[in-house]
């Protein structure tokens, strides 16, 4: 669902502009996935229309990767021909699978964009020789459950999570990330989920809801409130965890 407001936010820039490309998990998932399809690439190609729009203008594409239980991203530049794994809790005993997957990701964007990318970049371009290294300097997650969320901001703004500096807090940054993709227009059960919650929170006994609420709960009350749907994703989170 994030990459779908990512791709939204990307088309709404010029046709000419650099373009990135945010790959929805599921993408990887096929990839990687033993379904026992003998060419899992091929059931890949149903992303291609939706996500890969004109390569021409494409600078970098975001692919978010999971494994054993952890998220992290795949980073291609095609203009440096470079791919770095960008990873929030970084762990030696993964790294060699890491390196596998991102490889079977780079090979399955050459079953569907090699004829292409050579007409566009030369008879010599090959997603799979693409230089595969760790992105640097990357503040790590300080619990070992924040990992989505950080592959999460690695699409939204990675200026921020590429600063030391950076930090958020978890429960909030989680709940307000929740209440802004359960609101949005582009969920098919909003309104299903919108009067589950009316109905749950008129269940309240008169004594649970004459007690005082906790700070925190009344900010993310008024963050509800304030949220503003016309806004993308970037824009609403920014203003709130920057």
């Amino acid at each position: 669902m994030y990459a779908e407001y990512k791709t939204i936010e990307e088309a709404q820039k010029d046709i000419t502009s650099p373009r990135c490309w945010f790959l929805p998990s599921y993408y990887s998932q096929v990839v990687l996935g033993d379904s026992g399809d003998l060419n899992p690439y091929r059931r890949a190609s149903r992303f291609q229309e939706r996500y890969m729009p004109q390569l021409e203008t494409c600078e970098k594409i975001y692919v978010p990767i999971h494994c054993e239980a952890h998220w992290y991203m795949l980073v291609i530049d095609i203009l440096r021909q470079t791919a770095d794994i960008w990873d929030s809790l970084e762990s030696l005993s993964q790294r060699e699978k890491m390196i596998n997957q991102s490889l079977t990701i780079l090979a399955s964007l050459d079953f569907l964009l090699l004829r292409e990318a050579r007409l566009r970049f030369g008879s010599n371009f090959n997603f799979l020789h693409f230089q595969l290294g760790r992105q640097t300097g990357l503040p790590q997650q300080p619990n070992d459950f924040d990992c989505g969320y950080y592959t999460l901001k690695y699409m939204d703004n990675p200026s921020i999570v590429a600063d030391q500096s950076y930090q958020n807090d978890s429960d909030y940054a989680r709940i307000l990330l929740a209440l802004y993709l359960a609101q949005s227009p582009l969920n098919d059960i909003r309104h299903k989920l919108m009067q589950d919650a009316s109905n749950g929170y008129g269940k309240c006994s008169a004594a649970d809801s004459q007690r005082a609420p906790c700070k925190q709960t009344s900010e993310l009350r008024k963050a509800a409130r304030n949220i503003n749907l016309n806004q993308t994703p970037s824009e609403a989170l920014l203003k709130t965890l920057v």
